[in-house]
């Protein structure tokens, strides 16, 4: 999917999936602890690889990275949680 920013920036989203996680790792290691600490609400700096399997698995989210230019070089992530209550499926 293509992504056009505010400034005219063109960026790249796809479906994240379970096997993204070094990419997803590796985007946490460029953040700084500040920046971890302050998207994860203090909770924690990152997540585990079986947190990030049930992320991408549950047919409840939609994980999306988004990269500049189509390579495996992630620059962001957006998880898509639905909040209802209804049981899963």
């Amino acid at each position: 999917m293509l992504l056009v920013l505010d400034d005219g920036t063109i960026t790249y989203a796809r479906t994240a999936t379970i096997e993204d996680y070094p990419l997803v790792e590796d985007l946490h290691a460029r953040c700084s602890t500040g920046n971890l600490f302050a998207l994860h609400r203090g909770r924690r700096l990152g997540f585990s690889s079986a947190a990030w399997q049930c992320m991408v698995d549950s047919p409840r989210s939609r994980v999306l990275l988004v990269t500049a230019d189509q390579s495996d070089h992630v620059v962001a992530m957006a998880s898509i949680i639905e909040s209802s209550r209804a049981p899963e499926a």
